[in-house]
Parts: structure tokens; C-alpha cells; sequence
């Protein structure tokens, strides 16, 4: 017994020894970075500096002003008949009679002419069309259509811009696709990205900027981080991206089209739901006033003003009458929210406010505001859906949530006109809107302040962030 007793503290003092040398060991080991928490506060902080810094257009600018009052108004010659050929085809002659017609229809009466690069653009268009037809020894409406928009595909940026003939139909406007994985998480902190897989923060991206890959997403949960987004006008399975660590670690990441859902509520235009007693409107288009849907989207506005945080669901907006957007906004703040861009329409310079309220035409400014507006979009809003995105930049205190809008804003309601020897119906849009320097590029839409991927509902995710925050229940705003 007395040997066994002697020989216990000596075990003991060896399992002490082992386990000091243990915690000795981690004293020399790295403690890792803590995850940086993200508020809500944070992000309304970052997007309203980015609104206050956002480029500007000056109404007096006398390259603007000289865009609008140099406009053209020429309406172009019939061109001559001839008889269609026994075979249905189309003659050369006619062919290039139609051509000529079209050309000159778009010099002048096409507003956005001159900003897609005028006669040294269009021209040689016209040309390689007019040569590639006078090769042909049969001519067909599909085959001219299929010449003429080829080569107008590297002109024309317009998603307004068509033409039509039987079941066929030609939009010269490239797609645009948006490639993304929402499980390669990062976070940005003072030293730069950071993965949160490996722990290891990101020197560079092969053949991308990365400050333009990564963007501020969120989780089904509210929370937020940075996730890698590409653009692309090929569409494909996938693409893949190289990412250089600053140890020289790689890592390639896989990136898949977002096949985000349309959202359909059927024939409704507008409603009002909570959730958690945050109010969340939808609008799925934009009738005149006079619709009583409309209508009452409007009363929603104003129901609405003193509400702290107020959800407006623009997914898959189909557009329509761009002045409900100011009209709603108006309602909402009580007050007459800048827009961006300005338009010429009725061949002189105006704004959005300008033919809503009759307001002045004057530089943008980003208005003071304490009550929070989340703005939900996608791929599929469209056209005069996008405009409230464009007011809403110039107003504090809100966020825009989703994917980028559909790109369909530079012209609008287009006139047609007939090809007569080929039967093409060709749609000329009429108007011009222009854009401040990085805002909104046709097909490419309007950027979303915080990202959304495809397996994350974004009004669900939306209402689990705002419900993190506290400053959403706060009684004074």
C-alpha cells in the first residue's frame, strides 16, 4: 500500500506537467480574428454615403441641353414598292429599299440615335447589311431579319428596340447573365476580404477586380456577408473563378446562373400585408391613375408615412406609368423626391417630377430621411419599376434588396414602323433617358444595395433582418 500511495502523486504531477506544456503550447498559437458583426446601422451608414457620393447631373450642362435641342424630328420617305418575287422571296432591289427606309427612320426619329454613337456607328452597320443582302441570290423576310439584326446587335443597346414579322421577331439588345454561389462566404473587414471556409484573406482574383465580384449579401437568416457575383453576356452552365490568397494558397469557386423565380399574384396590381407588424406592399404594375388598383396603391403611401420601416415588393414589376413611382414616393415622405436621370420627352428635356408635379428641372439632391424604405427587386423588374429605384437613391435611409433590376429604362414606348417590300415591322422607340456616370446601364439594371441568391426567399430573409435590428422598434424615429 505504501508503494502505491508513493507512486499516485507521481502520475499526478505528470498529468499537471502535460497539461501546462499544453496551454504553454497555445499561448504561442494565433488567436483567430473574431467575426466581424455587420449591423443593419452599418449598412444603412455605407449605402447612405454611397447615395450622397453618387455622380449627379446638372440639368444646364450645355452638353445635355444641346442633346435635347438638337433632337431630330424627320420623318423619312415611303420607300418604293416592288412586286414580291413568284417564290415569296423579296428582290434586291426591295430588300435595300427597305434598308435605306430603316436607316433613315432611325436618324431621324430614333432619340437614342446620336448616345449609341450616331452616323460613324450606325453607318457601317447599314452598310455590311447592304452588302451582305446584294450576295444573295433569295431573300426572305426571316433571312433579312436575321442580316439586319446582326449587325444592328452591335449598335443598339436598347431593350425597347424591336423588330416583328409572322412568328419571328429580333431584338438586337445583348443579354445580359449573372453567375453566383452563395456558399462561398467572405467577410470584409480593415484588412480586406477574409474567407470564412479557410480563414484566409484574399490578395486578388484572376482577370477580375474583386471589390467588384464580392458583393454584400444576405442569409435566410437577416445576417449579412460578401459573396462572389459575376456578369457575363455568354450564357453556360457555370464559370469558374481563381482566388489568390495572401499566403499564395488558390481556390477555384464555381459559379452558377441565379434561376431566381417570377414572382406571380395573378391579376392584383397592388397590396398591403405584415408581416410581424412590418408593412409589406406589393406592386406588380403600374396602371394610369385612373385604376383602381393604383388607386390604391397611392392610399397605401399615405397610410403609410409614420410607419418606422415600410417594405415596398417590386419583384417582378411588369412597369407601366413611370409617374406612380414619384406620386407613391411623394405619399410615402410627404415631400417631392429627387429622381436621377432626366428624359426628353415631347422632344424637350424633362424629369420624372417635372410631368408628375410640374416641378422644376434641377441638379438631384439625396433628401433627409429617418423612416427606413427597403425597396425588393429582381431580375424581372422592369421598365418603369426600375424608376423607383432611381428616386429612391436619392433618398436617406433606404435599402434596395435583391438582384439587379432588368435594365430596361434608356427609351420607352415604341412607335412601329413597316419594312413594306419585306413586311418586317420594325419598333422605333420614342424618348431618351440619361443617366448619371455608373447608375444604371441598359440590360444590366440598377444594382442592388445587398444581394440575394437563389435558394433564399428574399422578403422571408428581408423580415428576419429588419426583425434583428432594433432600430426598426424604436418608438421615436
Amino acid at each position: 500500500m505504501c508503494k502505491i500511495n508513493l507512486i499516485k502523486p507521481v502520475y499526478i504531477i505528470m498529468w499537471l506537467s502535460f497539461l501546462l506544456l499544453l496551454s504553454a503550447c497555445h499561448l504561442f498559437e494565433a488567436e483567430p480574428e473574431p467575426e466581424p458583426a455587420l449591423s443593419l446601422e452599418e449598412v444603412l451608414t455605407i449605402t447612405n454615403a454611397r447615395r450622397h457620393d453618387m455622380t449627379r447631373l446638372d440639368p444646364s450642362d450645355p452638353a445635355i441641353y444641346s442633346m435635347a435641342a438638337n433632337i431630330r424630328r424627320v420623318a423619312p420617305q415611303s420607300p418604293e414598292l416592288y412586286e414580291t418575287l413568284p417564290d415569296g422571296s423579296i428582290s434586291q432591289e426591295g430588300a435595300i429599299a427597305d434598308v435605306e427606309y430603316l436607316f433613315a427612320a432611325l436618324w431621324g426619329t430614333y432619340l437614342a440615335y446620336e448616345h449609341l454613337g450616331g452616323d460613324a456607328a450606325f453607318h457601317p452597320a447599314r452598310d455590311s447589311i447592304l452588302r451582305e443582302l446584294s450576295a444573295l441570290d433569295t431573300i426572305t423576310p426571316p433571312v433579312m431579319g436575321d442580316i439586319i439584326n446582326r449587325y444592328l446587335s452591335t449598335v443598339i443597346v436598347d431593350n425597347y428596340f424591336s423588330m416583328l414579322w409572322g412568328s419571328y421577331s429580333w431584338t438586337p439588345t445583348p443579354n445580359v447573365y449573372f453567375f453566383e454561389n452563395g456558399a462561398a462566404a467572405f467577410d470584409l473587414t480593415e484588412n480586406g476580404f477574409r474567407s470564412r471556409d479557410n480563414n484566409q484573406y484574399v490578395a486578388s482574383i484572376e482577370e477580375y477586380n474583386m471589390y467588384m465580384v464580392f458583393r454584400l449579401s444576405m442569409d435566410a437568416y437577416g445576417g449579412f456577408f460578401y459573396s462572389p457575383v459575376i456578369m457575363h453576356d455568354y450564357r453556360r452552365d457555370y464559370y469558374v473563378i481563381t482566388v489568390i490568397y495572401e499566403d499564395g494558397s488558390t481556390e477555384e469557386i464555381r459559379l452558377a446562373e441565379g434561376r431566381h423565380s417570377r414572382q406571380n399574384r395573378g391579376d392584383a396590381v397592388a397590396g398591403l400585408t405584415r408581416e410581424y407588424d412590418i408593412p409589406v406592399v406589393y406592386l406588380t404594375h403600374m396602371p394610369f391613375i385612373a385604376n383602381p388598383g393604383s388607386r390604391q396603391f397611392l392610399d397605401y403611401g399615405e397610410d403609410l408615412r409614420w410607419e418606422p420601416v415600410v417594405v415596398l415588393d417590386l419583384r417582378s414589376n411588369q412597369g407601366g406609368a413611370t409617374h406612380l413611382a414619384a406620386w407613391w414616393l411623394q405619399r410615402l415622405t410627404g415631400q417631392v423626391v429627387p429622381t436621377s436621370y432626366l428624359m426628353i420627352a415631347n422632344y424637350e428635356l424633362t424629369t420624372v417630377n417635372r410631368l408628375a408635379f410640374m416641378a422644376p428641372i434641377e441638379p438631384s439632391w439625396v433628401m433627409e430621411r429617418q423612416r427606413k424604405l427597403v425597396l425588393l427587386v429582381d431580375r424581372y423588374t422592369v421598365s418603369a419599376g426600375e424608376t423607383f429605384i432611381d428616386i429612391a437613391l436619392n433618398l436617406e435611409n433606404t435599402l434596395i434588396i435583391g438582384q439587379n433590376t432588368a435594365g430596361s429604362l434608356i427609351t420607352g414606348d415604341p412607335n412601329a414602323r413597316l419594312l413594306p417590300n419585306s413586311g418586317i415591322t420594325v419598333n422605333i422607340p420614342a424618348g431618351y433617358q440619361i443617366f448619371p456616370a455608373g447608375v444604371f446601364e441598359e440590360s444590366v439594371g440598377y444594382a442592388p444595395d445587398i444581394w440575394v441568391h437563389e435558394d433564399v426567399d428574399t422578403l422571408s430573409a428581408t423580415i428576419a433582418m429588419l426583425r434583428n435590428s432594433f432600430i426598426f422598434y424604436q418608438e421615436e424615429i
